[in-house]
């Protein structure tokens, strides 16, 4: 994220700001799974 390196263990969560410059990987040797859930806020001017 932002250029810098940041392990998240198995069964482990991170969070941040969508709009920092990030990517995703797996460095290691067996394959992985992601889940990943986004939450979009409202739109001004939306109504409910």
């Amino acid at each position: 994220m932002d250029g810098e390196d940041h392990l998240v263990p198995a069964g482990a969560s991170a969070t941040f700001e969508a709009n920092t410059p990030h990517t995703y990987g797996n460095r290691g040797h067996e394959p992985m799974e992601m889940m990943m859930m986004v939450s979009v806020p409202p739109v001004r001017g939306d109504t409910p």
